[in-house]
């Protein structure tokens, strides 16, 4: 007689919303900013800026396809490339503000860093949790 298991572990909504929004936030729509800042005529970005500008875009894109699929190292490098991807536009930020004129650069901090922060604490979040790292690991 054949052992079928019942109740197989079913992938958890919030992985599918969780790297759909990665995707589109981290790989596509920052795709097209950086994209934009690039051909901007005003600045001329170094080719390694530019090459590493766009790669880490398409390194989130493909972790978050990674981790849609189901694979534990795909979670645990959307984690690691996310942070790297916050941490990249934390130091651009601080070198624009150390370079820039005086006066008070808060607003703009805040509204810059806000959007990014608020996706590094929900994906470290909810892909620590035990039911989807549960998910994750059920090959193992």
């Amino acid at each position: 007689m054949e052992n079928i298991e019942k109740n197989p572990t079913q992938k958890p909504l919030g992985v599918y919303i969780l790297t759909i929004c990665i995707f589109l936030r981290f790989g596509v729509f920052q795709f097209i900013s950086d994209f934009n800042a690039i051909q901007d005529d005003d600045s001329k970005t170094p080719f390694l800026i530019a090459i590493i500008l766009i790669g880490r875009n398409v390194f989130v894109a493909g972790a978050a396809v990674w981790a849609f699929l189901g694979e534990n190292e795909g979670r645990i490098a959307l984690l690691a490339i996310v942070t790297l991807n916050v941490l990249w536009t934390i130091f651009n930020l601080l070198t624009y503000v150390s370079y820039s004129g005086s006066g008070q650069k808060i607003a703009l901090i805040a509204n810059v860093l806000f959007n990014p922060l608020f996706w590094l604490v929900v994906c470290w979040w909810y892909l620590n949790r035990k039911t989807v790292v549960n998910y994750y690991k059920r090959n193992d």
